[in-house]
């Protein structure tokens, strides 16, 4: 069989590791000084002359079909390599292959060639490649952080490599050209919770000041998606009655009673007023769900905050027990 011959084309070195430069190398039959002849091309064309002349890198490409001895030599003419029983013969090659064991991945195969020994189930030749298939990889094969977005190429996961088997059909649809989500596949509760916010209650506020003023702890932060913003206010739930608007003290009035005004920041989003009775120790409440605004309004952080004023010195703005709620809707 004809062959390369291995130690002249990877180069040669003397024992001191020196790649000898433009040497020569004789060709002898195999344990022998008898001269034979050995080709510059595989088709046997033409000859190499005999000793042939290694180039710069101590190369030279050389082929053979049966079995030779080289002496190579410095261009001094010293000999620095002799290697015998070069270009195993073919039955010292199935011999050798007879050898290998299981576990070392190659195999006798047609010809007296070595084939590589796949399971044909996780690993396929394919021409003249071995290539894993797709079920030859699962979770349990691989670690943890073994797989990473950067790892991914764009275009390594295509619909066309999704399987139906694979994906909820209920939920997920396959285009084509596009795998996306079904309507039926977002409900309300595959939603990330709302950003709900609550205040601490704002206990038995009151005052008689003509100007607004923050009532007590109705102040609360929330940030935003984007979606409209729902502020309102409720009982404190500590078992005391919950109430807003006013108490008034005496006199004659015909102005308003209280006012309350709902802010965004430094901005007024809403404003209410609420009528003052005219008897005197008279209370004119309203449960404190009635006040309520929806403010819509870009995504992001915001405080929102109640304030109250009371229509003049005769009357008591209240805000007995309540807390305040702000969240997306």
């Amino acid at each position: 069989m004809k062959r390369i011959i291995d130690p002249l084309v990877s180069g040669i070195k003397d024992t001191s590791g020196n790649v000898v430069d433009s040497g020569q190398v004789y060709f002898y039959e195999a344990g022998t000084t008898t001269l034979t002849t050995v080709y510059q091309d595989f088709d046997f064309e033409e000859p190499h002359s005999n000793p042939a002349t290694l180039d710069a890198a101590g190369c030279l490409t050389a082929y053979s079909d049966e079995r030779i001895k080289i002496v190579v030599v410095d261009s001094d003419g010293v000999t620095v390599r002799t290697i015998d029983n070069l270009g195993t013969a073919d039955s010292d090659l199935t011999a050798a292959v007879s050898t290998l064991t299981a576990g070392d991945g190659l195999v006798a195969g047609a010809d007296e060639s070595l084939d590589v020994n796949v399971d044909g189930v996780t690993i396929t030749i394919e021409a003249d490649e071995v290539k894993v298939s797709d079920s030859g990889i699962d979770t349990d094969q691989l670690a943890d952080e073994a797989v990473t977005a950067a790892k991914i190429a764009n275009t390594t996961i295509t619909p066309a490599k999704v399987t139906a088997g694979f994906v909820d059909d209920s939920t997920i649809e396959n285009t084509g050209s596009t795998l996306r989500v079904k309507a039926a596949g977002i409900t309300r509760a595959k939603l990330a919770a709302v950003g709900q916010q609550t205040s601490s209650s704002s206990s038995t506020y009151n005052s008689s000041s003509s100007s607004f003023a923050d009532v007590t702890n109705l102040s609360v932060s929330i940030t935003t998606s984007g979606r409209p913003v729902m502020i309102l206010f409720q009982s404190d739930n500590s078992g005391s009655p919950a109430f807003i608007g006013p108490i008034f003290n005496g006199g004659l009035s015909t102005t308003i009673g209280s006012a309350f005004k709902i802010l965004r920041g430094a901005t007024e989003i809403s404003r209410v007023a609420h009528s003052g009775p005219i008897t005197s120790g008279e209370r004119n409440y309203t449960p404190p769900g009635a006040l309520n605004t929806i403010d819509v309004v870009a995504a992001g952080t915001y405080t929102y905050k109640l304030q109250a004023a009371s229509g003049n010195t005769q009357y008591v703005t209240w805000v007995n027990n309540v807390i305040m709620t702000v969240f997306e809707l």
